[in-house]
């Protein structure tokens, strides 16, 4: 993906003064490949480091489809198969991130 190049960008505007994080209204999606319960914190959190952020105001899921997990820098392409996460545990899984 392009969340470390992207997270430089915003880096870069916010020392120059370019722009605010709190004038942002910033989304992060959750892979398809990132839908196990145990994973959802885990992928959150990997994207916030890449993207050099505390938060999201929002965090949506990508596709309703769970794919099995490929590891979070290797997100799955092409041949991917179907993981067994239910979409419901996935939304509670997200639903907890909040604070």
């Amino acid at each position: 993906g392009n969340e470390a190049e992207i997270g430089a960008a915003f880096q870069r505007a916010f020392d120059e003064g370019l722009v605010q994080r709190q004038d942002l209204f910033l989304t992060g999606k959750l892979w398809n490949s990132d839908h196990d319960v145990d994973i959802v914190p885990q992928a959150c959190d990997h994207s916030l480091r890449n993207l050099g952020l505390d938060y999201f105001d929002l965090y949506l899921i990508h596709f309703p489809v769970a794919w099995k997990h490929t590891g979070l820098d290797k997100p799955s392409w092409g041949a991917s198969e179907l993981g067994s996460t239910p979409l419901i545990d996935t939304w509670r899984a997200m639903e907890a991130l909040v604070d």
